[in-house]
């Protein structure tokens, strides 16, 4: 009997104990699980033909790219498999010869350089698939290069290091030795402003008024030389730095709403101190087009949904990202929100 009860009572602090380890584990914080940041690095993949025009198609193992152009506009056209992919481009490429570049990541995600090639200098466009979207991203469309002396020191031909984190691409481009660019691309922050110039031409084309704004906003108001001033139907805007260009501006009001749309109305000064950057030649630069969208906030601070200046010479946007002046002075972050300047 005596054993009996021994055996029990050890049976019920074993019980008892057991217990109270088990609450102890459950009240224990959990340790956070750290996520690991995926690092794709792309590589060049070579092509298998010689392309040819005018669609310069280009095939390699399991892809083809070539591009469909006519005199108003220009199609890349994507193929994977049995999967088409198709884009309209901002850009017209229209350089003597058109060259394709495929970078390829072990994730199957694809950049896409190309190459409105001339023997003197280039433009170069940059734009991005990812396996899982079969979405064409229009990344860079504003890059372009001159050769060195091609004729003493050899044609070259520009090559890219290609890093993606989770959702940034870091892309440097170079000709030959020569560091043409280092940039940072946020995927998203692309695509989200893409969306908002699709929106901006949709604006475009609704009823407006007359202009009854009036303020100065920047994104740091004791920096007088970088601002976006407004008097009803008129602006004034730092656009450039490296050439110090200013740009006079139309302003429209959207009807039934707190917006206001941007356009071009002519340049109020500019410098010559750089010849290789951006400069403008008034009667290039559309003054039909909406360059911008003010969208006035109830706290007194105002969103820029910024498109860019379209040159119709050249078919293309120009002045944007870090290449417009408040974007720049923002960290190259957008949407792009500005403070009201007394």
């Amino acid at each position: 009997m005596r054993l009996t009860y021994l055996t029990f009572l050890f049976a019920f602090f074993g019980l008892l104990l057991n217990c109270n380890n088990t609450k102890l584990k459950e009240s224990e914080p959990q340790k956070a699980v750290k996520q690991t940041e995926i690092k794709e690095i792309f590589s060049l993949v070579k092509p298998v033909n010689k392309p040819e025009e005018p669609l310069y198609t280009t095939l390699y193992n399991g892809y083809s790219i070539s591009i469909q152009s006519d005199s108003s506009h220009q199609e890349l056209i994507f193929k994977k498999g049995n999967v088409e992919i198709k884009k309209t481009l901002k850009f017209y490429y229209e350089n003597p010869e058109i060259v394709f570049h495929l970078y390829k990541s072990d994730l199957d995600n694809i950049i896409i350089l190309i190459e409105g090639r001339d023997y003197y200098g280039s433009n170069l466009g940059v734009y991005y698939i990812g396996s899982k979207t079969n979405k064409i991203i229009e990344i860079d469309d504003s890059l372009n290069y001159t050769q060195d002396n091609p004729e003493t020191k050899g044609f070259k031909f520009p090559k890219a290091e290609i890093i993606k984190k989770d959702d940034e691409l870091k892309c440097k481009f170079f000709l030959g030795n020569k560091l043409l660019s280092d940039k940072t691309y946020d995927i998203p922050t692309i695509e989200k402003t893409s969306s908002s110039k699709k929106d901006i031409i949709a604006d475009a084309n609704q009823s407006t008024t007359p202009s009854d704004l009036k303020g100065t906003w920047a994104v740091i108001c004791e920096n007088e030389l970088t601002e976006l001033e407004i008097n009803k139907n008129e602006g004034y805007l730092s656009l450039y730095d490296f050439n110090a260009i200013y740009i006079n501006l139309k302003v429209e009001k959207v009807s039934n709403k707190n917006e206001y749309l941007l356009k071009y109305a002519s340049l109020a000064s500019q410098q010559d101190y750089y010849k290789e950057n951006l400069k403008i030649i008034d009667e290039e630069i559309s003054k039909d087009k909406v360059i911008g969208k003010l969208i006035l906030q109830k706290n007194g601070k105002a969103e820029l949904q910024w498109t860019g200046l379209y040159n119709m010479k050249k078919q293309k946007l120009e002045f944007v990202g870090n290449d417009f002046l408040l974007i720049k002075e923002n960290g190259g972050k957008t949407p792009l929100i500005l403070e009201p300047c007394k």
